[in-house]
């Protein structure tokens, strides 16, 4: 098992891009995201969704926080989102 950390941001400046970053430890991914959402929120950045529940009908856990940033003239969405993953063809 295993945690992607996925972050998706978009901007009429710089357009669409998509990150992600695979952890080991659910712990740790938590971590970094929470550190980076924060420095988000330190410039100025406001939270638009966030979600942060076991969804039991689907049997996952889902931690999202979606942001927004106006500066300079220009708008910077943020999504930031851990993931569970399983490796599916571990033959061992």
């Amino acid at each position: 098992m295993f945690t992607i950390f996925t972050k998706k941001t978009n901007s009429s400046k710089y357009g669409k891009h998509t990150f992600d970053r695979y952890y080991k430890s659910w712990k740790n991914a938590k971590d970094e995201m929470d550190n980076e959402v924060n420095q988000w929120l330190g410039m100025g950045a406001t939270i638009v969704w966030e979600i942060d529940r076991m969804n039991a009908e689907k049997g996952f856990y889902e931690y999202q926080t979606d942001l927004r940033l106006e500066k300079d003239g220009e708008v910077y969405e943020c999504s930031f989102a851990l993931v569970d993953g399983y490796f599916q063809d571990n033959n061992d």
